[in-house]
């Protein structure tokens, strides 16, 4: 049996993520406490709708030379350049491989070709571009509880929730086509 087909096998039948009982979390809300055990059960069992969502949209979307753009994947936070060296790769499978994504890159002037020179090409930074599509990471550090729950708040999926209002308004600017 392959190494490959034992880490599948494995990665369906049991969970490296431990039993977590959320009601003990006492100090948080009854609503924050359901919507983490929501996610964290979701994240636990490959098979999720929500994970393999995510996961389907991150695959469609790796490596598309037709429209000028790739989603970098790496398990190496280090990829130089962010170039598409593994975005051409990604396949849809549990567990998944390149466990580090940012958000769209245009792809490099001549990339692929013999005269392609990774260390002229422009930085990451500059080849930001507009796949209809933006991943966004909230990096906050409370210091009480109070202010640790106003950012949940922000992102629970209620229809007034501040972070679906923003969504609502972005997207009313999305390509067509």
């Amino acid at each position: 049996m392959s190494s490959r087909i034992y880490l599948t096998e494995l990665s369906t039948t049991c969970s490296p993520w431990p039993d977590l009982d959320f009601g003990q979390l006492t100090r948080l809300s009854g609503p924050v406490r359901r919507k983490f055990a929501t996610v964290y059960d979701a994240a636990r069992d490959p098979a999720s709708s929500g994970r393999r969502q995510l996961l389907g949209h991150l695959v469609q979307h790796a490596y598309n030379p037709d429209r000028g753009y790739y989603t970098p994947h790496t398990a190496d936070k280090y990829l130089k350049r962010k170039l598409p060296t593994y975005s051409k790769d990604v396949r849809d499978e549990v567990p998944f491989s390149t466990i580090l994504f940012t958000n769209p890159l245009a792809i490099s002037e001549g990339y692929g070709g013999l005269d392609f020179d990774m260390n002229a090409c422009l930085k990451p930074s500059l080849r930001s571009t507009n796949a209809g599509w933006l991943v966004t990471t909230i990096e906050f550090d409370p210091t009480t509880i109070d202010q640790f729950e106003q950012t949940v708040a922000w992102t629970c999926g209620k229809r007034n929730a501040p972070i679906t209002l923003i969504d609502a308004e972005l997207s009313k600017y999305a390509d067509s086509g």
